[in-house]
């Protein structure tokens, strides 16, 4: 590991713990209940949003990437 490379790794670890310390120092009260269950329904929310997305990205490159394939197909069952 180089000198440059530790030296950014300790600066980011310093950055993430005075931003913990910020936060802690200026915490507000909350009022209000926040039951177990929520914690597990912000899981389900964001595990469906990444595998929307998986299945958006996956979807829109295969039109990407098959449009082509398609094109060339179709010229040569039309030509046959």
């Amino acid at each position: 590991m180089s000198a440059r490379s530790l030296f950014r790794t300790i600066s980011f670890a310093l950055g993430l713990l005075q931003i913990a310390a910020v936060i802690c120092a200026f915490e507000r009260p909350a009022h209000a209940y926040v039951d177990p269950g929520s914690g597990y329904m912000l899981l389900q929310v964001i595990g469906s949003m990444f595998a929307g997305a998986i299945f958006f990205v996956r979807h829109r490159l295969r039109r990407l990437f098959a449009f082509g394939a398609d094109s060339s197909e179709n010229e040569t069952a039309t030509q046959q």
